[in-house]
């Protein structure tokens, strides 16, 4: 399994390959504060300019269920991206040992997360279609039908 872990990483990830000391822990804090005052404000804005008018039209159009929340916000949480890299004709790395690919991924996986979030958090996973039942006179889940 190891080895199958060497292959696609292209690394040994068995021991630490760095030391961290006080300086790496203030440049982790640096980037932590350039996340909360650059990367939060833009998220808030794609957020509001087209993460909730996308679940709005879906919501009117009847189209909200677990799949159409996750990968709309995976979506939503890539195309800036994209647009940012439109003129570089995608990619987003000169160094051809780097993948874009896993940087979209990345983001990607960010957005599906948020969206799996929001998913329970607003309570939508309580008025999904598994959730209700067919009939009032319908038998309630793990009643004998007679």
């Amino acid at each position: 399994m190891m080895l199958l872990i060497i292959m696609v990483v292209g690394e040994d990830l068995r021991e630490p390959s760095y030391e961290y000391s006080l300086e790496d822990a203030i440049e982790m804090l640096g980037i932590v504060g350039l996340f909360l005052v650059l990367g939060a404000p833009i998220a808030y804005a794609i957020t509001v300019f087209f993460g909730l008018p996308l679940y709005f039209i879906s919501n009117r159009l009847g189209l909200i269920n677990l799949w159409s929340v996750t990968f709309g916000a995976a979506f939503a949480s890539v195309l800036p991206i994209l647009l940012m890299s439109v003129q570089r004709g995608f990619v987003l790395y000169d160094d051809p040992g780097k993948s874009s690919l896993f940087f979209y991924l990345a983001f990607a996986l960010c957005g599906f997360v948020v969206g799996l979030v929001f998913w329970f958090v607003s309570g939508l996973y309580k008025e999904a279609a598994h959730n209700n039942r067919l009939s009032k006179d319908a038998p309630k889940s793990g009643a004998p039908v007679s």
